[in-house]
C-alpha cells in the first residue's frame, strides 16, 4: 500500500532499490493483474485485452506488476462511470508497448506535464477528491526507467486516459 510506496521511493532515492530482471511472457503478467483485481477491486471493473501475439519481455516482474497495479488503482479511483473499464493494447516492434486505457475523468491539460513529478497531485476536477500523496506515477515512471523502459501519458480527455508502458523484448540467443 501507501507505506510500501513511500519505502520504495526512499530506497530508490538512496540508490538501494534492486531489480531482479527476468524474461517473462507478457500475457502472464497481464493475466496476473486482471486476476488480482477480480478479487481485490471494491468497485465494478471490466478488463479488455486486445488480441496480440504474445511476447517475452525483459523486466522485474514484481515491479512491473506494481506499475500496472498503480495504473489500474488510478483508473478505479478517478472514475465515476460504472462499470470502470481498463483496456490493455499491446504493440510489438523493436520494443514492446502496452497502452493502458481507462474510462476515468481524465487529467486536466495543466496537470498533464506534471503528473510524473514526485508529490504532484492532479487538480481535483469537479470536487472529485481522492486520497493519496502523489508518488504513485513518479515511482512507476522511475521504476520503468530503471528497467530500461518508460512510462508516459499518451493522451487524456473527459472520456479517460491512456498511459503507455515501454518494455524491452527478451533477447533471443544468437547462433555464432
Amino acid at each position: 500500500g501507501l507505506l510500501q510506496n513511500v519505502l520504495q521511493v526512499s530506497l530508490h532515492n538512496a540508490g538501494v532499490l534492486k531489480l531482479i530482471m527476468t524474461d517473462v511472457m507478457l500475457s502472464s503478467v497481464l493475466d496476473d493483474v486482471i486476476d488480482y483485481y477480480k478479487i481485490k477491486a471494491d468497485k465494478p471493473i471490466t478488463f479488455e485485452v486486445e488480441s496480440f501475439d504474445d511476447v517475452q519481455v525483459h523486466a522485474d516482474v514484481y515491479h512491473l506488476n506494481n506499475v500496472l497495479y498503480n495504473l489500474v488503482d488510478n483508473a478505479l479511483k478517478y472514475s465515476e462511470r460504472e462499470p470502470r473499464k481498463v483496456t490493455f493494447r499491446v504493440q510489438v516492434a523493436e520494443d514492446v508497448t502496452v497502452d493502458v486505457e481507462d474510462n476515468g475523468i481524465g487529467i486536466l491539460l495543466e496537470d498533464q506535464y506534471k503528473i510524473f513529478e514526485k508529490f504532484h497531485r492532479v487538480s481535483q476536477k469537479g470536487g472529485y477528491h481522492v486520497k493519496g500523496m502523489g508518488i504513485g506515477l513518479y515511482q512507476s515512471k522511475t521504476i520503468m526507467n530503471k528497467m530500461g523502459g518508460d512510462l508516459s501519458l499518451k493522451g487524456s480527455s473527459d472520456k479517460g486516459s491512456v498511459f503507455s508502458i515501454r518494455l524491452n523484448q527478451s533477447q533471443e540467443p544468437t547462433d555464432v
